[in-house]
């Protein structure tokens, strides 16, 4: 995070700022809010994958077999050695250093923060079994909500006919946010 400080004041970008990360960036906003929370007046988390979420999906699925489906195998692999292996991310990063970083991190406190999340998360879970498939999904939606508590004043927006993408699918609901946290 002293890599994003320094950046912001050497680019001149007084505080307060209203941070905005979408997936794994929502992380680096949890832990530069928990480094710098003076800095910070409120934040938006778009479709944050939770840091906790890996290992609460991993938990839900069945005992691994050699006859598992693709789309099992996939699911799998990635709860697992995609968070430990920098080069399977276009950024290199230690996803799951990161993923415990972010969970460490104390929160917002009171600070106005919008948590946006897909409406329908069920094309993340293609070719499961319908029944794991519903078991993933509410496992994230429970932690969706969640993100939402890491403020007092903190909500959870459902955001219609978006995949994961939402700053590509549905970029209005992403500045309404921004403009909720703006105005509180």
């Amino acid at each position: 995070m002293a890599d994003l400080h320094a950046l912001l004041i050497g680019a001149a970008i007084d505080p307060p700022y209203v941070l905005v990360g979408h997936s794994l960036g929502a992380w680096v906003v949890m832990v530069y809010a928990g480094d710098y929370p003076d800095e910070i007046d409120g934040a938006v988390l778009v479709e944050a994958r939770p840091p906790d979420a890996s290992r609460q999906w991993l938990a839900a699925l069945p005992p691994a077999s050699v006859d598992e489906s693709a789309a099992l195998r996939g699911n799998r692999d990635e709860f697992t050695s995609f968070e430990h292996s920098p080069g399977r991310n276009n950024e290199g990063l230690d996803i799951a250093t990161s993923a415990e970083q972010a969970k460490a991190a104390p929160g917002f406190g009171s600070k106005p923060l919008v948590v946006l999340s897909v409406a329908d998360g069920a094309p993340f879970w293609e070719g499961l079994d319908p029944a794991l498939a519903a078991r993933l999904e509410v496992i994230r939606n429970e932690l969706q909500t969640e993100l939402a508590t890491l403020s007092t004043n903190g909500r959870l927006v459902s955001v219609k006919s978006s995949g994961h993408d939402v700053p590509r699918d549905q970029p209005d609901s992403v500045v309404a946010a921004i403009q909720d946290v703006l105005a509180a």
